[in-house]
């Protein structure tokens, strides 16, 4: 992985991840079937883009960084456009998925976790 994102990410990507567990557990105790699934389908999102950027861009992000303008392979236009596809598909279901999570706890009923009182806090 690129140098720069590896430490962020290794920190982050788990956060998420588990909050969303957490917020899962939640709903289901709470029987909201509806806004359960939206929130089940935003985790299978973000596992998927996590998913599809550990298994094809990281490795292409590895390779790249070994070419040299000596070395740089003939093909090396194809490697760029299976980077930036899977990485538009990473993208994608990452945002719609956060978007979801984001619509999950800030959503507009009166029955959204939002208006849950937490620890006092309403």
């Amino acid at each position: 992985m690129i140098a720069n994102l590896a430490r962020p990410m290794s920190l982050l990507m788990p956060a998420a991840l588990i909050s969303s567990v957490l917020l899962l557990i939640v709903l289901a105790r709470q029987r909201r079937d509806a806004v359960f699934f939206l929130a089940l389908t935003s985790f299978v999102l973000m596992i998927a883009a996590l998913a599809i950027t550990l298994t094809v861009n990281v490795p292409i992000d590895n390779d790249i960084s070994r070419w040299t303008p000596s070395s740089l392979p003939a093909d090396w236009t194809a490697t760029r456009d299976r980077w930036e596809a899977y990485h538009t598909d990473v993208r994608l279901g990452g945002r719609v998925g956060m978007r979801g999570r984001e619509r999950t706890v800030l959503g507009p009923t009166s029955r959204g976790v939002a208006n849950m009182s937490v620890g006092g806090l309403a």
